[in-house]
């Protein structure tokens, strides 16, 4: 069967890859459980073509974080609640998770967002077999 009719016979499935994600928060003491969902190719290159930006103008850690915090901000609604961002008096969604999560919780729950979005890439050698 070649590729056009493979690709004809396919459904495309527009439902978002979704994960919960549980971390123990060191700053609060507290176990929460993380919604996730994936980033659609349009919003992840958004990110990614920011965090380019970022890193051009500042070349240390601080873009890395920037670049992670964005991704926890579209792939984890949470961190857009009002009444969390009151309750912490933060003014917006990025400044709550920088006061609610630390750098190693950061990356865990950006990592997990992007293996969300992350294809599986099957090579030709692999279909052959």
């Amino acid at each position: 069967m070649n590729t056009i009719d493979i690709l004809m016979g396919a459904d495309l499935n527009i439902e978002k890859k979704k994960g919960n994600l549980r971390l123990k928060l060191q700053k609060l003491g507290l176990e929460i459980e993380f919604e996730c969902v994936e980033l659609s190719t349009d919003v992840y290159s958004k990110v990614e073509a920011m965090a380019i930006n970022l890193y051009k103008d500042d070349r240390s850690n601080a873009g890395l974080l920037d670049y992670r915090v964005n991704i926890i901000l579209n792939g984890c609604n949470l961190f857009s609640n009002k009444e969390l961002l009151e309750k912490f008096a933060c003014p917006t969604p990025k400044e709550l998770i920088l006061k609610l999560l630390n750098y190693e919780e950061i990356t865990a729950l950006s990592d997990y967002i992007l293996s969300l979005t992350s294809s599986n890439v099957i090579s030709s050698d692999d279909v052959k077999n």
